[in-house]
């Protein structure tokens, strides 16, 4: 009886620990006990994410609009992480002042502890492309993505970019955007 007791307040505080988060330094919205791993996955066959150019993009945001609670937009070593809220998006936009002609970018979603995979929620993300406010498309990255895209900005002031956590759960919806090359 016990050990259907202690059992019992086991898998409370797993259920509350989910539904509560971590606090940690990131601010991120992940289960409890959660540990971030450092380092990034290498995908094949992918060109690389120009590290320079990320950072250098990352200088034209003009406006960010963080989600609800868990909403992030920062310069990260892999990338430029844009984080949803719990339930509003987050937008970012950049002013490009008709300066590029094309960009190609990899989204993608950073790596994730080895406890978030159980979680098939972790680390999907809804992510909107507006040219000067006009929808170019929508993208739904997940951990298993791998994809560039190229978007064609002749002619284009400003690019806003929305991340919303497409399936209502934040957890892990570290959403990264990184600049294969731009011209």
């Amino acid at each position: 009886m016990k050990m259907i007791k202690h059992l019992s307040y086991v898998y409370a505080a797993t259920i509350i620990g989910l539904f509560a988060g971590c606090g940690d330094k990131n601010a991120t919205v992940q289960p409890a006990g959660a540990i971030v791993q450092k380092e990034s996955v290498v995908l094949a066959n992918l060109p690389p994410v120009n590290l320079e150019q990320t950072k250098d993009f990352f200088s034209l945001i003009s406006k960010k609009e963080v989600g609800d609670k868990s909403g992030k937009v920062e310069m990260r070593k892999e990338g430029i992480l844009i984080h949803p809220g719990e339930t509003q998006p987050t937008k970012v936009t950049f002013n490009l002042s008709r300066k590029y002609q094309k960009l190609e970018i990899r989204p993608f979603i950073a790596v994730l502890p080895d406890d978030a995979l159980a979680l098939k929620e972790a680390g999907t993300v809804g992510v909107e492309f507006f040219l000067d406010g006009k929808s170019e498309s929508r993208l739904v990255v997940d951990r298993t993505t791998t994809l560039t895209k190229t978007l064609d900005l002749t002619n284009v002031e400003t690019l806003t970019i929305i991340v919303d956590n497409f399936d209502s759960k934040a957890w892990f919806d570290w959403f990264m955007l990184g600049i294969v090359s731009r011209n």
